[in-house]
């Protein structure tokens, strides 16, 4: 039938923000724009079918239109966007310890 049909609602409304495949179950979803931060936001997001959106650590730096990428099967690395200019910082998320930790900044 080739038609867009409705699914699953976001835990806010947002945009501008980041989601990566962890594996044939889970997601995560990052950051972007949301109504309540003013711009840039650094909420995180774990998704599961049978549990949805659950709230994790905050990003280290509240951002938008981001990179996101599964390192390893247990880092996923957060990259540049932007936060009322473009951003070089780097984080990545621990899967085992579900904390966000500092990275190697981008070269400019």
């Amino acid at each position: 039938n080739r038609a867009w049909h409705d699914h699953i609602d976001l835990p806010q409304a947002m945009h501008g923000h980041c989601l990566v495949k962890i594996n044939s179950s889970h997601e995560l979803l990052t950051g972007g724009n949301t109504a309540n931060t003013g711009g840039r936001s650094a909420v995180t997001y774990l998704f599961r079918e049978n549990t949805r959106f659950v709230r994790q650590a905050d990003m280290i730096e509240g951002r938008r239109h981001h990179g996101c990428s599964l390192y390893s099967p247990d880092l996923i690395f957060i990259a540049g966007g932007y936060r009322g200019g473009n951003l070089n910082s780097v984080e990545y998320f621990s899967l085992s310890t579900l904390s966000w930790s500092r990275g190697p900044d981008l070269p400019v």
